[in-house]
């Protein structure tokens, strides 16, 4: 598993005048991948989700970048909320998967933690890219291939969903 990119809140404080300010918030994936141009896409919430097949969170690449733009941000991706134990521990962190460089690329998203003592991390998840493992060919799966993920661990991250509107941890 590879690191590809990190999250940040970002936020903005919109001023008219005679009116209170108001400031929005927002999710911004910041992808740093080796071989192409860093690029930010914005995080948001999936307010429609109504079968746990569906994401808990959308990828969207801005497509208004010039003045004067009005497209339609483009969807690039998609996360769900996951659960499982790690070393008796029950962690929460996000699968799914990011459309980049003309392929869908599995990634996972991770709150974030230091590395080395003393290290000041200045956004709040990481994002890693992950490893299509194909199992062995054996009767009971009825000779077909399956694609399963793991973490950096080796352990298998289960595609199960949970719903949720705000990232829990």
């Amino acid at each position: 598993m590879s690191q590809i990119g990190f999250v940040k809140q970002e936020q903005q404080i919109f001023r008219k005048a005679g009116e209170e300010d108001k400031t929005v918030k927002w999710f911004e994936c910041h992808f740093r991948v080796a071989g192409m141009r860093p690029f930010k896409a914005k995080m948001s919430a999936n307010k429609k989700k109504e079968k746990e097949s569906q994401p808990d969170f959308y990828i969207y690449l801005r497509a208004n970048v010039n003045k004067g733009d009005k497209f339609r941000d483009i969807r690039i991706g998609a996360l769900w909320i996951k659960k499982k134990v790690f070393d008796n521990v029950e962690k929460t962190f996000m699968t799914g998967n990011v459309f980049m460089d003309f392929k869908e690329i599995p990634i996972t998203v991770w709150k974030a933690e230091p590395r080395f003592e003393g290290e000041v991390i200045e956004y709040l998840y990481d994002i890693s890219m992950m490893k299509d493992k194909p199992q062995e060919d054996n009767a009971d799966t009825g000779g077909g291939y399956e694609t399963t993920y793991e973490d950096a661990n080796g352990n298998e991250i289960p595609q199960t969903d949970e719903n949720g509107e705000d990232i829990p941890f």
